[in-house]
């Protein structure tokens, strides 16, 4: 391997433990007004295809779909999607948990106006 080069797998399985160690889903509920207000300042509607990238518990996630957005969750934490699963359950709503982020985005075309790629 080049020494300039970057290991991703070792770096996204160091961001896993880091993420894992604690109880962020506890953390992450009181955050949950962060991401109403995020929707609401990207002015998030109805119909839109919302990708929470690292959603952790759901925050972002809880609030696109509130709002009747297609929304899909991704985290490098699978304890945190199935957080995040079961308070949209709990409240329901329908999410869409992605098992693994993307290390990075393939399509070099711009998403359409009804796609919205967040992260809190």
């Amino acid at each position: 391997m080049d020494r300039g080069a970057i290991d991703f797998e070792a770096l996204k399985k160091r961001q896993q433990a880091a993420w894992s160690s604690g109880d962020y889903a506890l953390i992450g509920t009181t955050l949950q007004i962060v991401g109403e207000e995020l929707c609401e300042a990207l002015d998030i509607r109805s119909g839109q295809r919302v990708l929470d990238v690292a959603a952790g518990n759901g925050n972002v996630s809880l609030a696109a779909a509130r709002r009747f957005c297609d929304v899909t969750s991704s985290d490098y934490v699978p304890a945190l999607l199935e957080r995040g699963k079961q308070r949209a359950e709990i409240d329901g709503l329908v999410i869409t948990s992605a098992r693994q982020m993307p290390r990075r985005c393939r399509s070099r075309r711009r998403p359409s106006t009804s796609s919205r790629p967040v992260s809190v």
